[in-house]
């Protein structure tokens, strides 16, 4: 897809930029990429004012589709993605996806409650990463003491055990959620700590909030056992306000990719086709030509980004 091969950060107007023009295409103005598909050439532009200042792109966290029950779906809506992040303030044991029901041992149960500030109610199905999550170490045998790292056959009263990095810290599929909380599947092994000198900042993320967005920018999504691809828009801020074309046959967890939202075809500068060039595909078989226009570029080395890698 064009908006991998050249990502959003890779163009602006330093020198070592992919470099972006300011009208409609007439050879010279800004840099180009050209796709050779059979006999017919396919040449793009990039426009600029169209967040080219990225410096971080938006990543966005999305999940398989589910109704507002909870069930698969095969279409995509703005519930099935989100970028957010925010504080970790508990980690408890409990009894099943739902968090309803606690446990006092970590050797209890395989799923943990995580207590959350910052996020939304209904996070099951995405990819929650933890970090920084302290606590002292749990008893292998016995979930409801502690041990030191020193001594881990010795059972300890609570409050007494090593502070150690729980298991937690890593990436993790929520299988439940509700207001304040994510459940997932591992068991816990410390008794959390909360904040402060020994216990660091835990906190957690789904997605990245992009910077240097001036403009709403364009998402894409691909796979996912989808007939047809999902599109959309995110804002500056990272809010996903409008879902251009909700896909269909969707019956798996697709790819996000994020464009600026600012190439063009050939001589077309109209904002609104503009905005549909972003999905073209270069072929297996296809051939591509960048083109330095712009006066003042150097030669450089563009990082393409693949969303399955």
């Amino acid at each position: 897809m064009l908006a991998e091969l050249i990502p959003s950060t890779a163009i602006g107007n330093g020198s070592t930029q992919f470099r972006p023009g300011t009208a409609a295409y007439d050879g010279e103005d800004g840099d180009m990429v050209t796709f050779l598909s059979g006999s017919t050439w396919s040449r793009f532009w990039y426009k600029d004012g169209n967040n080219t200042g990225v410096t971080r792109m938006h990543e966005i966290g999305v999940r398989r589709p589910l109704d507002s029950s909870g069930n698969d779906a095969s279409t995509i809506d703005a519930d099935d993605l989100y970028i957010g992040s925010g504080s970790v303030d508990a980690v408890q044991s409990c009894t099943d996806a739902t968090g309803n029901t606690l446990l006092s041992s970590g050797n209890d149960s395989n799923y943990t409650k995580v207590t959350i500030s910052g996020g939304i109610s209904d996070l099951k199905g995405f990819t929650i990463t933890f970090e920084d999550i302290n606590g002292r170490l749990l008893h292998d045998d016995n979930g409801s003491a502690e041990v030191s790292v020193t001594d881990p056959e010795t059972q300890l009263t609570p409050g007494s055990g090593s502070v150690v990095f729980s298991n937690l810290i890593g990436t993790h599929e929520v299988v439940g959620s509700g207001s304040g909380f994510v459940v997932i599947n591992i068991q816990r092994d410390v008794n959390f700590i909360g904040t402060g000198s020994d216990a660091g900042t835990p906190k957690w993320s789904i997605g990245t909030l992009g910077a240097g967005y001036n403009v709403d920018a364009r998402f894409y999504l691909i796979g996912g056992g989808a007939s047809t691809n999902a599109d959309g828009n995110i804002t500056t801020t990272g809010v996903i306000n409008v879902i251009n074309n909700a896909g269909a046959g969707y019956s798996g967890k697709p790819q996000v990719v994020v464009s600026g939202g600012g190439w063009r075809l050939g001589v077309n500068s109209d904002d609104a086709i503009g905005n549909n060039r972003c999905n073209y595909i270069l072929g297996a078989s296809s051939g591509i030509f960048i083109q330095r226009q712009k006066a003042g570029g150097q030669k450089a080395f563009i990082e393409s980004i693949n969303p399955f890698e």
